[in-house]
C-alpha cells in the first residue's frame, strides 16, 4: 500500500486562495482569529477568501500526496463484474472515508490508491472534470 509513513501528513493542509487563484501550502490555522497562514504565498488568507484542503495521508502511484480536491487517473476496471473505462474522479471525504468521484456522473469509488494517478486539481485545471 502506498501510505505515506509519516504519521503527521493526514493532517498537512493546503489552501486555494480564492483571490489569487493560487494553491498555497499551510503553515499555521488559527480558529479563533478566522485566518490561515500559508508558506508558499505572500501573505496571511483571511475568512472566506480561502478554500481549506486536508491531505489523505496517501500517496498515489507516482508517491506524490493526496489531498482533498486533486484529480485522479482512475484505470479501467480489470475485473469480470466490472465495465467501466479509465475515469478522471475528484478526491473527497465522504461518510468516514476519501473516495473519488465524478461530480457530474454521480459516480463514486473508494480510493485504490496502488493504482490511481494524480493528474491536477478542481480549482487549478477545472477543464479536466467533463
Amino acid at each position: 500500500m502506498n501510505e505515506i509513513q509519516d504519521d503527521n501528513s493526514r493532517f498537512r493542509f493546503r489552501a486555494w486562495d480564492k483571490r489569487y487563484k493560487t494553491m498555497c501550502n499551510v503553515s499555521d490555522i488559527s480558529l479563533l482569529d478566522n485566518f490561515i497562514s500559508v508558506d508558499t504565498c505572500t501573505e496571511n488568507i483571511y475568512g472566506g477568501d480561502f478554500i481549506l484542503m486536508q491531505s489523505t495521508g496517501l500517496l498515489d502511484l507516482n508517491k506524490k500526496l493526496i489531498y482533498e480536491g486533486d484529480l485522479v487517473k482512475i484505470p479501467e476496471c480489470q475485473e469480470d463484474d466490472c465495465l467501466m473505462k479509465e475515469w478522471i474522479g475528484v478526491v473527497v471525504f465522504v461518510c468516514g472515508s476519501y473516495m473519488a468521484g465524478h461530480p457530474t456522473k454521480n459516480q463514486w469509488d473508494e480510493i485504490d490508491i496502488s493504482d490511481i494517478e494524480i493528474i491536477g486539481n478542481k480549482y487549478e485545471s477545472p477543464e479536466l472534470i467533463k
